[in-house]
Formats: C-alpha cells, structure tokens, sequence
C-alpha cells in the first residue's frame, strides 16, 4: 500500500525541515510549501491525505489556507493540523476557520505524530465509506436502469390500449407499486370465444415481472388452440410452477366468452371474486375463487365453473392494490366500499366506469400513489 503523503505548509525553513526528515523516517511521503498561496496550490492539484500548517506566514495565514481548502471540494475532506508557535491563539477561533486539531510547537512531537496517525485512520475510514457509497450509487444507477427496461418489457405485455377484443369492450388503469410489479391482464380472440384474465404474483420486482412474461407468453401460445379454460390454466400453472418457490404463489382469474356471447367458462385460482354487474340493473353476482393459487403444485387438476351472460353484462376483474389500499385513517377501501364505487360509474361506458373507481380510490387514499400494485379491468359484452 502507498505511504499516505502529508503537505507541510511552513515558512520556517528550519521547521519543515526538522518535521519532513521526522515524518519521512516514520514512513510518510512527505512534500512541504513555504507559503500559503503555495501549499494550497500544491493541495489543489493533488489532495493529500493531511495538511499540517503553521499559523503566521507571510500573506496568507493558517486561518486562510483552512478555509480556503475546506472550500473546496477536492480538499473538504482533508484533515487539517494547525502547529503554530503563536501559544496566544484562541484555539477555538482556529478551529472555527476549518482546522481539525490545534497544536502549539512547544508540544512534544510524539503528540503531533499521535495526531496524525489518529487523523489518518479517520480520513481512510471516510475514503473506504465514499467508496462504498460511490460503488452503491453505481449500482443503484445500474439496477433502476435495468429496471427501466424491465418496466419497458412489462409494459409491452400489457395492451396498449382499450377497445373491442372480440365480444368484449374493454377498459383498464394498471398502476405498478414499483418500477415493475406483479400484476397482469389481457384480453385476447381465442379458438374458443374471447379470453381474458388477470393475475397477481406475490410478491414485487424483477422476479415477479418475470413470472408475469411467462403466463403471458403460456397465453399467447395456447390461444390458438381449442382448449377449455381449465386446460389452458392447467398447463400455465405447469409452465410457471418451477419460477414460483419459496412460498411464492399466483392468484388468477381466467374466462373464455363463447362466440356467442351468452356463457362464460372460467377458472378463478385463488383470486379475488370478479364482479358480474347485469345489465341494466344494480345486480352483482360474484365469481368466486374454488381452486388453488397457481404455482402451489406442480400439477393442478382443474375444475370449470361456467356462468350465463348477455350483451350488456360487465365483467369487473381487479387485483388487492385496490380493496386493500388504506386511507389516512388506516381504514382499508374493502370490498364493499369497492363494489359500491363501481356501481355508482357504472351509468357510463367502461372507460368512464375505470376512470372513475381509479379517482374515487385516489380522493380515498389522499395520494396518486399506491402500497402494492393496481390493476384494474372492465369488460362489457357487446353484440357481434
């Protein structure tokens, strides 16, 4: 390891000598400036580990090299020993200019040295913690740039937009806790109808988007396929089993709308209920969970609810970000106070209906911000 380099700032030819021979034997690299404006250019250029400085010198003072390199950033850190001969000196004022430490020359030299070796185990100490703190910020520059792209990748699985998919008008608002999250739907024309779902991996971050891209892309590879809604969530719940441990799971809603648009098979793995809003009334029939979360077992047999629809029927599916988002009086919205929210936008479109929850919930909360991620979709049956 390097000797640490001390600059000695000193008119006294007599005392720079006597101190560099001292600390040079003692295994410092030791260089020296005569005057102030000297020592501080000398500091500038290559700050050293600590400045010992006497305080009477022609033009600049001891007070004046202290504050003038506590100015700076390159030398703020420096630790700074004033040895002076003037013993009329308010140590406290000297101090107060920037000075660490105050020692008159009359002082035994193995108490300087005592100084030095203290001030140069304090100035490592910072240099090993600006270190560690730089090669932190390092990596949390990297980590939220990658989490930028996984955000972009994330958002890529998402539809971009509302619209009609098949049978079905479809509106959503997704809110992510972090850069990435855990949640996820789509809503895409399969051999058998329509189908949509919607699921919620435990849990927050990259690990968790990254199961989200593995049920979109199980989706996406099965929708081509005449398979039933309990097949399709049985092979997702294959593809995905080996990502999910450490007690990790996927709660999930998948539904198929037959091409007819009168009947709903569905699957609803641990999820919270989907809400059915019938047409032109204020009834709500709820389609609860009667399966496992996916990822708990390998193999998952599957059993098929099926439910009877029309054309006007809104489907309300939704993930905990929103019934459990509590407001300034730890109160948690809930699911009664969600099911009313919805039931009071439900007069206009599906957009109009997500829009509205979505702000009721902010006014709630008092903030646009949320404690876990917000998913929210609608779904309306429309005519072919």
């Amino acid at each position: 390891m390097a000797a640490d380099r001390i600059l000695i700032i000193e008119d006294s030819r007599l005392h720079r000598q006597v101190l560099q021979a001292k600390l040079s034997a003692a295994g410092y690299q030791v260089e020296t400036a005569a005057d102030g404006e000297s020592g501080i250019k000398q500091a500038l250029e290559a700050p050293p580990a600590l400045v010992i400085t006497d305080m009477d010198m022609p033009g600049l003072s001891g007070q004046d090299v202290c504050r003038r390199l506590k100015a700076e950033d390159a030398t703020r850190m420096v630790p700074i020993i004033m040895f002076t001969g003037n013993v009329t000196l308010d140590k406290v004022e000297q101090l107060d200019a920037g000075a660490d430490d105050y020692l008159p020359k009359s002082s035994d030299l193995r108490e300087l040295f005592a100084k030095v070796r203290v001030f140069l185990r304090i100035k490592h100490l910072q240099d090993q913690l600006h270190e560690q703190n730089e090669k932190l910020r390092y990596e949390n520059e990297q980590n939220e740039r990658e989490l930028r792209m996984a955000r972009e990748v994330q958002l890529g699985l998402l539809p971009r937009e509302g619209g009609r998919r098949g049978r079905l008008q479809v509106a959503f608002r997704y809110f992510p806790m972090y850069f990435v999250g855990g949640d996820l739907f789509d809503v895409v024309e399969s051999a058998g109808g329509t189908a949509f779902f919607i699921s919620d991996v435990s849990g927050h971050g990259v690990s968790a988007a990254f199961v989200t891209a593995m049920i979109k892309t199980s989706v996406l590879t099965y929708s081509g396929v005449d398979l039933s809604v309990g097949d399709l969530v049985e092979r997702v719940n294959r593809a995905i089993s080996s990502l999910v441990q450490g007690g990790r799971f996927v709660t999930a809603f998948f539904g198929i709308l037959d091409a007819d648009g009168t009947k709903v098979q569905y699957v609803n793995a641990g999820h919270l209920p989907v809400l059915v809003i019938r047409a032109g009334s204020e009834q709500v029939d709820l389609l609860e969970s009667t399966q496992l979360p996916l990822g708990v077992l390998d193999e998952l047999i599957v059993e098929t609810d099926e439910v009877d629809v029309k054309t006007g029927d809104r489907l309300i599916l939704y993930t905990d970000g929103i019934t459990e988002a509590f407001g300034p009086g730890n109160e948690q919205f809930g699911m009664e106070r969600f099911r009313q929210t919805v039931l009071a936008h439900n007069g206009g479109d599906v957009e109009e209906l997500v829009e509205g929850v979505v702000q009721d919930l902010v006014r709630f909360t008092g903030r646009d911000t949320f404690d876990d991620d917000v998913n929210l979709v609608a779904c309306e049956i429309i005519e072919p």
